[in-house]
């Protein structure tokens, strides 16, 4: 498995408590309700390493972190369609954050320890663009 992927699980299994209060958050529930259970997402048996007794055993045969939603027809035409994809993506950032931070821990953003916004200051106007999407 990928290095990142390990990271990923450890983390996980060592913060279980705020992985599951993530996914189980109202937010996140409204839109997702949980990450897809699809056989080609998961593994039959936990990963090595892990025992299959782990609390957090069927967080940790993920193979991928897939949070899925419907959407109509009738949505993609909809004056809400702006509002329901903001809903989505807000609903969806703790646990881009969550993964993140795993990656983060493993490999930094840069070598030289900073965040995305200093190491790379060209792309600023995109972090403003989310922060203000987020606030909304």
């Amino acid at each position: 498995m990928p290095p990142e992927l390990n990271k990923v699980r450890q983390e996980i299994d060592y913060y279980l408590k705020a992985f599951k209060s993530i996914l189980g958050s109202k937010k996140f529930k409204s839109v997702y309700n949980d990450l897809s259970q699809s056989k080609e997402y998961i593994l039959t048996r936990v990963p090595k390493g892990y025992e299959p007794s782990n609390p957090a055993a069927e967080y940790l045969k993920l193979k991928s972190f897939v949070a899925l939603t419907n959407l109509k027809d009738s949505d993609l035409e909809s004056e809400d369609l702006v509002n329901k994809t903001i809903k989505a993506f807000e609903a969806l950032q703790p646990l881009i954050e969550f993964v993140n931070e795993a990656h983060v821990k493993l490999l930094g953003f840069n070598a030289t320890g900073m965040t995305v916004r200093q190491a790379q200051p060209e792309s600023i106007e995109i972090h403003e663009l989310l922060d203000e999407v987020y606030r909304t």
